[in-house]
């Protein structure tokens, strides 16, 4: 459904959706051979980018499900905003994280988003992200 596979494929299921958000879960912060580890431990702000997919997922998703046979278009994020990082890595993070992606807008030319990543009850970062939509 989106362009990653493999090891940069991050997300392992979708929990939810609905036309405006989605929440799903991951572990792919135990991984500590992983690309984006760095000296075997996730920094936080991978959040980031697991969100990120997050978000083109909920976009498949919503297309799809509403009978939209338009193929979906490349998108990439054009800023993100309102970073908070809560803790320094994903080290403790034992469980599967949850992502939480909420569409706040949609325009022709892009859709913002609002992210949280969420450890248990231990919020790891969360922000405001610009998705930009290509031709």
């Amino acid at each position: 459904m989106i362009p990653h596979q493999g090891k940069m494929n991050l997300l392992d299921q979708v929990e939810f959706f609905d036309e405006h958000s989605l929440v799903a879960s991951t572990c792919c912060h135990q991984d500590c051979c992983h690309p984006l580890a760095y000296n075997g431990i996730w920094p936080t702000h991978t959040v980031v980018e697991m969100a990120a997919q997050g978000m083109a997922l909920h976009g498949v998703l919503t297309k799809s499900s509403s009978g939209d046979s338009v193929p979906p278009r490349q998108a990439f994020i054009g800023a993100v905003s309102r970073l908070s990082i809560a803790m320094p890595n994903l080290a403790h993070s034992l469980g599967p994280l949850s992502l939480h992606v909420t569409r706040e807008s949609y325009e022709e030319q892009s859709a913002t988003y609002h992210f949280r990543g969420v450890a248990g009850d231990n919020l790891c970062a969360e922000g405001d992200a610009l998705v930009v939509f290509g031709a």
